[in-house]
């Protein structure tokens, strides 16, 4: 259980509005652990009424890599988070965490202490698989075939999942955002397998099926419409959620009150689309991973939207085309983008596969696919036939191009400037193989007063060099069992940016809460030919009894960088500068000069002399230092160098980086 202090903490974050709601949903979820306002009978289902259907294969058919995915679930092979399993259809362990080996209780789902690694093991772990994504391979298979067996194993995987989770208890069903999920994932299956009137429930045991299934259905939809994510839990589980009925209610509109949980479940996306990502096209959580996911819920439901003859939303078009042009110019030549902000590796639906296809990709392809913008990415083909499952049939009708985006993609032809979220880019654009890019973090902590998901990296930067990681920001690592490096990845030591007296720059509260947000601030940003001109504060280290204000500055002139960090202060304080090299970096300390290398790629650093000590870490247990985590679950060594000095009173430190012409210049 979480602490007392945790409780006292997490009520300082909310309002008195909010806190009276969660009384009276604590009061709710005790009359649904007695047995009330449960959805345990559910209506009978009315299947003359008309679907339209909203998901369907492209034309021309989309085969790369779905026929294998489907053989491969059929086989019994999954994958967890890179991780391999091996389990039939139909034979999974469904409340099983396959990290810890832990098997969740069938107690009251809701009251489930989900941080408890007695309890549940790992949740994230446990969870995934629950999220069904691997009927999507089936589904398209079957789409695509039309063979029995694609078909059987579906069946196989939805019935034993309801019989080893029953309504409301164990594990999945403690969370409305994974419910949601699994419900999407059942819609697309339920549309490219026929509907109601699929082979699959053609005789007296399909039939059967099909009742419990659409059971199983309403549930879903009347557990997540009575669990949404409000107040400061608002971010991309409200979305999803939301999304969940929208396309849940779509695709099953066969229960009066359906109709009326799912118009106001689309509301809420429109809203959320709004309120999460800001106009310019960053997402206000402040992390790139979850707005890649938020992008899939909110094309998934203009899919749906549009089938219903709702017609797409001007406000979901909008956040989809802004978001293009930020993430676009955002990533590198390789079509990466840093590893800012939180991220689990989840995606809502799996309709590309194969190691050419990048999850990213294809969703930025699939959102300008459907707003009718052509971004330049370095796509494979597996990407692009992902694409066109995601954004519908490649002949449906798109929006116009409309006018810019207020405040979004301000700058010249390689610097950019996205002011409503707080990042700049400095250097070359596009996906030219020569780039040169810089990209710094000026904005917020996160989103809503707890900022979950949110990393404390105000003014940290990354950098890219012919295609090469440099400077990276470190990843994520873990969300549970190991608080520790959650706190590690998720501070200020990992950044590229500034610490003073060995604090984070906002104040820690639990994994997924800050209290005191370090605000950031662009003080200044030009753009002439061959110079880029950057400068921007943070307050975060205001709150010492002797207030500390960071400032950094950055001067791009051709392939160099000028950065300094200016201290205003009156006492002594520590400082430490990090800078993290990539996994796949080696880097050489002379003094106070820094050599990185990768790949034939050079760059060198020019060290302020004012630092005393310039520390090197790679993979260091304790202190924690010297990682990258590229995937959920896993981190590899690194090179991260610390520079440290003690000042008394303000003070600036310049920092010089040099990039070369060409791969192999020295």
């Amino acid at each position: 259980m979480r602490s007392p202090a945790w409780y006292l903490q997490r009520l300082r974050a909310m309002s008195p509005l909010e806190v009276a709601s969660r009384v009276r949903d604590g009061a709710a979820l005790g009359l649904q652990k007695g047995g009330w306002l449960l959805a345990t009978e559910p209506p009978a289902a009315s299947l003359a009424q008309p679907v339209r259907p909203w998901m369907r294969a492209p034309d021309p058919a989309a085969v790369a890599g779905c026929l294998e995915a489907a053989e491969r679930v059929l086989a019994g092979d999954w994958q967890v988070f890179g991780s391999p399993l091996h389990a039939a259809p139909g034979e999974y362990d469904w409340n099983r965490d396959p990290r810890t080996g832990t098997v969740a209780p069938l107690d009251f789902g809701a009251a489930l202490d989900l941080h408890s690694r007695e309890v549940v093991g790992d949740i994230k772990y446990l969870w995934e698989p629950n999220r069904h994504v691997e009927l999507g391979a089936l589904a398209q298979a079957y789409a695509l075939r039309g063979e029995r067996r694609y078909l059987d194993g579906i069946r196989a995987i939805v019935d034993s999942w309801i019989t080893a989770c029953p309504y409301p208890r164990g594990p999945n069903w403690s969370s409305g955002l994974e419910n949601a999920i699994r419900l999407i994932n059942w819609a697309l299956t339920w549309q490219l397998i026929g509907g109601a009137a699929s082979p699959l429930f053609a005789d007296a045991a399909g039939s059967a099926f099909r009742e419990r299934w659409l059971r199983s259905v309403y549930q879903h939809l009347h557990f997540v419409r009575g669990h949404y994510s409000r107040f400061s839990s608002a971010n991309n589980h409200l979305m999803g959620e939301a999304a969940g009925v929208f396309i849940g209610g779509s695709t099953w509109p066969l229960w009066p009150e359906v109709a009326r949980w799912r118009d106001t479940a689309y509301d809420i996306v429109v809203q959320q689309a709004a309120a999460q990502i800001a106009p310019d096209g960053v997402s206000r959580e402040q992390t790139f991973a979850y707005q890649r996911f938020v992008l899939e819920f909110l094309l998934l439901c203009r899919l749906a939207a549009t089938a219903d003859g709702r017609g797409p939303s001007r406000v979901i078009d909008d956040r989809l085309r802004a978001s293009v042009r930020f993430m676009t110019a955002a990533m590198d030549s390789s079509g990466r983008l840093p590893m800012v902000g939180d991220a689990d590796d989840g995606c809502v639906v799996r309709l590309g596969h194969g190691s050419s296809c990048s999850p990213l990709l294809s969703v930025l392809l699939a959102c300008g696919r459907a707003v009718g913008v052509s971004p330049q990415l370095p796509a494979s083909e597996a990407d692009q036939q992902a694409a066109g499952w995601l954004a519908g049939e490649p002949t449906a009708a798109v929006t116009a191009e409309p006018e810019a985006v207020a405040g979004g993609g301000a700058g010249g032809e390689g610097a950019a400037a996205f002011p409503d979220g707080g990042y700049y880019l400095l250097g070359d654009a596009g996906p030219r193989a020569d780039a040169v890019r810089m990209l710094v973090d000026a904005g917020p902590l996160g989103y809503l007063s707890i900022a979950a998901h949110g990393h404390a990296d105000a003014l940290a930067l990354t950098l890219t060099v012919h295609g090469r990681d440099i400077l990276v920001d470190p990843g994520t690592y873990l969300y549970h069992g190991a608080p520790e490096w959650r706190r590690h990845f998720r501070g200020t030591r990992a950044h590229n940016t500034l610490t003073i007296d060995g604090l984070d720059q906002s104040v820690w509260a639990g994994s997924f809460m800050w209290l005191r947000h370090a605000r950031a601030r662009c003080l200044h940003f030009d753009v002439t030919a061959g110079r880029d001109e950057f400068a921007a504060e943070h307050d975060g280290y205001r709150r010492l009894d002797d207030p500390v204000m960071h400032r950094r500055d950055i001067v791009r002139e051709g392939r160099a960088f000028t950065i300094t960090d200016g201290l205003e202060c009156a006492a002594s304080h520590a400082v430490e500068q990090w800078w993290h090299f990539s996994e796949d970096c080696e880097v050489a300390v002379e003094g106070t000069t820094l050599v990185a290398v990768n790949a034939g790629v050079t760059v060198r650093f020019a060290l302020d002399q004012g630092f005393t000590a310039v520390e090197v870490y790679r993979g260091s247990e304790s202190p924690p230092a010297g990682w990258v985590s590229r995937a959920y679950g896993s981190r590899v060594p690194a090179t991260s160098v610390c520079c440290r000095a003690r000042i008394d009173g303000a003070r600036k430190f310049v920092t010089r980086i040099e990039c070369p012409a060409h791969p192999g210049a020295p």
